[in-house]
């Protein structure tokens, strides 16, 4: 045996593995597949047996918690969680992968990655069909194309098997508020003591601001007649001018407090003044909707389809919805696709200035 033999190591045709002893079983390890990189594989050895040692002695570090295998879908999203690719994502979007990966890993996760195939992948999208809604299934759905796309980048697999299945988008939402509509949903929640939730209909109807944007503003935020925020969806930083009567709105509410608040402090509050949680602030928009006589259909996030559409129908250009949405200029024309689509005034704003040309 040579000096440089490495305990536990083995190499079968292509691969190298970590195989503990039953004694080191008995401490928490696990057998592990190293991949074909030699130089990689043995640095990984080298790191188990000293855990090992560490835990023989009875150190502070303990038998090593139990991790999936490597090669596994699950050890890659392990270790994509433990990146700072993720850590670098905004906590809405660390949310939706985690939501995701919580229906893909019981069904993918023990599978070594390069066994996966496209039969394989689309089974799991019939599946999620058959039991769920096309908007939950594509979500799934792009969020394990983006971990075997993650695969591709790093070697693992030459091809990523989720691409060769067809997946069906969801129909786009088309629902708009009317004006009438807003006013309604205003005055039935502050009737009922809303003042919060009335308070974000007005600011998402002035802004088109998503809900988790508005639920998340702070005192500090508010910067004169302008919001200036970060989106918790995409990280980016934008400023959002406020009509004067929404900059009014918001100084009675904050005066209705009963004192200034710390910039830090959460500007919307419920009806006992704590800070507004996701599904808290979504009951009681709905309430309040129901109250008004809005359709169970009408949903807050609507809102942003309105603002935008209603920019569109008024001469806005491309440029100027995206600075107001928070959007890049790559993706702002087809966002217009969702939330601002072709209508009738549109066509007649087109018509008049053709006419006006000539």
């Amino acid at each position: 045996m040579g000096k440089d033999k490495i305990r536990h190591f083995r190499s079968k045709g292509n691969g190298h593995y970590f195989e503990p002893s039953a004694s080191l079983r008995a401490l928490g390890f696990y057998a592990e597949a190293l991949g074909s990189d030699e130089a990689r594989a043995k640095a990984r050895a080298l790191e188990l047996n000293a855990a090992a040692d560490e835990a023989r002695r009875g150190g502070d570090q303990g038998p090593r918690p139990a991790r999936a295998l490597g090669g596994t879908l699950a050890r890659f999203a392990e270790d994509l969680k433990a990146s700072s690719e993720y850590a670098d994502k905004s906590q809405a979007r660390q949310d939706e992968l985690d939501y995701s990966l919580n229906i893909i890993l019981p069904v993918f996760g023990p599978s070594q990655i390069r066994a996966i195939k496209p039969a394989h992948v689309d089974l799991f999208y019939s599946t999620l069909r058959s039991q769920g809604s096309t908007h939950k299934a594509a979500r799934v759905m792009k969020d394990l194309r983006y971990l075997l796309n993650r695969a591709v980048k790093f070697g693992l697999i030459a091809f990523n098997p989720a691409l060769a299945v067809k997946v069906k988008q969801p129909a786009p939402r088309k629902l708009r508020w009317s004006a009438d509509q807003v006013e309604a949903a205003i005055a039935a929640a502050t009737a009922q003591g809303f003042h919060g939730a009335a308070l974000a209909l007005g600011i998402a109807y002035d802004t088109g601001l998503r809900p988790g944007d508005i639920r998340a503003l702070t005192w500090g935020q508010v910067q004169d007649e302008k919001l200036a925020l970060t989106q918790s969806k995409t990280g980016r930083e934008i400023h959002c001018p406020l009509y004067p009567e929404t900059v009014a709105a918001i100084r009675s509410y904050v005066a209705s407090l009963g004192a200034i608040p710390l910039p830090s402090a959460p500007l919307i509050r419920t009806r006992r003044g704590r800070p507004y949680q996701k599904d808290r602030l979504a009951r009681d928009i709905r309430a309040v909707l129901r109250l008004a006589g809005v359709p169970d259909q009408v949903q807050m996030r609507d809102l942003r389809r309105t603002v935008t559409a209603e920019e569109a129908e008024a001469g806005a250009t491309a440029a100027e919805m995206t600075a107001g949405r928070g959007w890049s200029h790559r993706t702002g024309v087809k966002m217009q696709d969702t939330y601002a689509p072709a209508s009738l005034e549109m066509a007649r704003s087109a018509k008049a200035k053709r006419r006006a040309k000539t």
